[in-house]
């Protein structure tokens, strides 16, 4: 996406990444059953292709790759809850 949103002069925050991914597959077949020289002709137009699919600019949707939540102080219950009180429940 980066190479693609260079050569093509367009923000690389701009472009879709889904739209990208199925670009990429969409073009896989051709660059798989065409000979080496044709590669890079096809490597280009797949870019030109991924930089064609630009998002709107929307205000506020940068998110933190943070946790949302604090951790439970409570351990994860590894096993069924119905073994559970088959062990626990007396």
């Amino acid at each position: 996406m980066l190479e693609a949103a260079i050569e093509n002069n367009v923000a690389p925050m701009r472009i879709s990444f889904v739209a990208a991914v199925r670009t990429i597959i969409a073009y896989a077949p051709a660059m798989g059953l065409r000979p080496l020289s044709q590669l890079p002709m096809i490597y280009h137009a797949m870019l030109k292709e991924i930089a064609s699919h630009i998002v709107p600019e929307r205000q506020g949707r940068l998110e933190p790759r943070r946790l949302a939540h604090d951790p439970k102080h409570y351990p994860r219950l590894r096993i069924t809850r119905a073994q559970w009180r088959d062990q626990y429940a007396a």
